[in-house]
């Protein structure tokens, strides 16, 4: 069974929960939406960014592949 949370900036699947003694598994998919965060921090509304769901993982892929390879 997968739970779905659903947010402004993406939905997080979640396939396994974590436990206390085990690592959780599951997927973020990334919407075209601003955060929540983004909006309160600074006070207005973005403009929309064209593919913003593709770029996303995009840098969060490569910004994972630089920490691993620092052994973070």
């Amino acid at each position: 069974m997968v739970t779905v949370r659903e947010g402004s900036a993406k939905n997080t699947y979640i396939g396994t929960p974590t436990t206390d003694s085990l690592m959780g598994s599951g997927h973020f998919y990334w919407t075209n939406d601003w955060s929540i965060f983004d909006v309160k921090e600074l006070g207005i509304k973005f403009w929309p960014v064209p593919y913003q769901d593709v770029a996303l993982p995009a840098i969060l892929r490569i910004t994972y592949e630089i920490l691993h390879s620092q052994s973070v």
